[in-house]
């Protein structure tokens, strides 16, 4: 491994549970000298990457949020949904969230609410979603390859195993099979207690690159047509896969 990809894995280090790190839990990950590991930490502080904090330990640093400025107001994907999601927002009352999938994660990039939408969601923009429980989840991997939906089980099963007891991956795949002939997917108190999320894929160069998600309090569901919102999710995603072309 090259001393540049050891330096960022010290940036995945850090969890919302783990907001600190120190040299001797570096060292201790990359299997490092004390010189080389100090080495690495003062890079990243002379990057922006990192800051020196208390008691000799290195907090998240100040170009991390420029860089998220600098993500929100230039990624093509969020310039183009932007509008998209209002829409979608005026439309339904609810929160409207634009995922991709990055690697091996699936994160919530962007997001609109409407005035009345009062509530916080558990995967809010940046905190990556359990890679196969919710509906946003669940339409991106629908359309991922064999071979990638392997990778990904391999390297999350220990975490998906808790997260979903009696997990079959094999009954996960047909189920995956019907989402994508679908091409939507709605899931009830999966992420959230009490709330529904419907999700459709978004493309590029007709790969799935992430999805738009609608979630409402369950109790709307009374209230609307659910195959009206379907269609009005399903509609958002392509006009966004339309205008990435």
């Amino acid at each position: 491994m090259s001393s540049t990809k050891k330096m960022l894995l010290i940036l995945d280090m850090f969890t919302n549970e783990k907001a600190t790190i120190t040299l001797e839990e570096v060292i201790e990950l990359l299997g490092v000298s004390v010189p080389t590991g100090y080495r690495y930490l003062k890079e990243l502080c002379e990057a922006g990457l990192l800051a020196k904090s208390e008691s000799n330990s290195y907090i998240l640093g100040p170009k991390i949020i420029k860089l998220d400025y600098q993500i929100r107001n230039t990624d093509p994907i969020i310039k183009l949904g932007k509008p998209i999601l209002k829409e979608l927002v005026y439309l339904t009352g609810g929160e409207v969230l634009l995922s991709t999938i990055y690697n091996d994660e699936i994160i919530n990039v962007y997001s609109e609410k409407s005035w009345e939408f009062k509530y916080e969601l558990t995967y809010s923009r940046g905190n990556p979603h359990p890679v196969f429980k919710g509906a946003t989840s669940k339409i991106i991997t629908a359309y991922l390859s064999k071979s990638k939906l392997n990778k990904l089980f391999e390297k999350h099963e220990q975490t998906i195993l808790k997260e979903i007891p009696n997990f079959d991956f094999k009954s996960f795949q047909k189920e995956l099979s019907n989402f994508k002939k679908q091409g939507h997917v709605i899931s009830n108190g999966e992420l959230d207690d009490n709330f529904v999320g419907i999700s459709a894929p978004v493309f590029l160069n007709n790969q799935v690159v992430g999805a738009i998600t609608l979630v409402l309090p369950n109790h709307r569901l009374r209230i609307y047509d659910q195959e009206n919102l379907v269609q009005f999710v399903k509609l958002s995603a392509s006009k966004l896969t339309e205008q990435l072309k």
